[in-house]
């Protein structure tokens, strides 16, 4: 597997995008919550369909930016050791592999510099930077379309960012790729699909106060359920996706504006996704044990002395 290469000029514009996309992020999406906990901003109950309890939003935003904040300082902070006897300066790129037990290729670029450190960044980290910082750039100029009334604009923005996300979790970081889920970038997993989950949060948030009843709301009730519990199915095996879509979902059903037949509707399709989760595990485990109980030599299989597989005989073409 070859190496990732970046020079020191593109490291330096993608921590500086990274840093300046994510600030104006937090600091837009703070003002915004504010305007809405102080009640500047109110959905009318009269036009709203539904509206996400705020302070559940607010909850969500911090953890979410946590995860994110931390990403960012291992992305660029690094771990630094010491080199004797060199006075070179080496940085560092990792590929990741699916699996924790091998050891990943690693290219040295060496550098003139006044310190002997190595910095090690992984290549997952690389591979989601450019779409942290398009997720940024799209929240951020949602905020100032939403706090200024264009409805449109917010929507295709907010559209655009749920399709950056979802592109990430269910094709870049998809467990039969490149980047899929080890002990060494879980954290950019967790920092993606809590991202993901913002996205359908505000994407709802966002429909539910601009929409007049342009359709049917059984018709637009069913079509939510779908798209919940698809997105759920799709996100297995690593629940995280899931459990922000669970959140999502009990934030809609417990906003200030949300009405009685979308109370009900998203509570519905909260069980319906916690039966998916519910259902994804036991399965998981169940083959996890299936996988287990071959490697032993207890399942269909048998291990030959060079470490073959074959399959094994049942005891009547045993005795035969």
């Amino acid at each position: 597997m070859t190496s990732s290469s970046t020079t020191p000029r593109e490291l330096l514009l993608s921590q500086t995008f990274a840093i300046g996309s994510f600030s104006a992020y937090v600091l837009s999406q703070a003002y915004v919550l504010f305007c809405e906990l102080t009640g500047y901003i109110a959905p009318n109950p009269e036009t709203t369909l539904y509206c996400p309890s705020p302070t559940l939003v607010l909850v969500f935003f911090v953890a979410q930016a946590a995860a994110s904040g931390t990403w960012i300082k291992t992305l660029f902070g690094g771990r630094c050791t010491k080199r004797a006897g060199l006075n070179l300066r080496a940085l560092y790129f990792s590929k990741d592999r699916k699996g924790d037990d091998e050891e990943a290729d690693m290219q040295e670029q060496l550098l003139d510099g006044p310190r002997d450190d190595v910095t090690s960044l992984d290549s997952t980290q690389l591979a989601y930077l450019p779409f942290f910082i398009a997720s940024n750039v799209c929240l951020t100029a949602w905020s100032i379309a939403w706090l200024h009334d264009y409805d449109t604009t917010s929507q295709l923005l907010l559209g655009i960012n749920m399709c950056i996300q979802l592109y990430s979790v269910f094709l870049l970081l998809h467990p039969s790729r490149q980047h899929a889920p080890t002990s060494k970038n879980w954290l950019s997993h967790l920092v993606a699909k809590s991202g993901a989950g913002i996205a359908v949060l505000y994407m709802w948030k966002n429909w539910g106060v601009i929409d007049r009843y342009r359709m049917s709301p059984t018709a637009e009730m069913v079509n939510s359920a779908l798209i919940f519990v698809l997105m759920t199915v799709a996100s297995g095996p690593d629940p995280t996706l899931g459990l922000c879509i669970l959140y999502d979902l009990i934030a809609l059903a417990f906003g200030p504006a949300t009405s009685s037949e979308w109370y009900h509707t998203f509570l519905y399709i909260a069980a319906a996704v916690s039966a998916v989760l519910g259902l994804d595990a036991v399965v998981c485990q169940w083959t996890q044990k299936k996988t287990e109980s071959g490697l032993t030599g207890d399942g269909p299989f048998d291990y030959s002395d060079d470490g073959r597989s074959s399959p094994s005989l049942s005891p009547a073409l045993r005795l035969g």
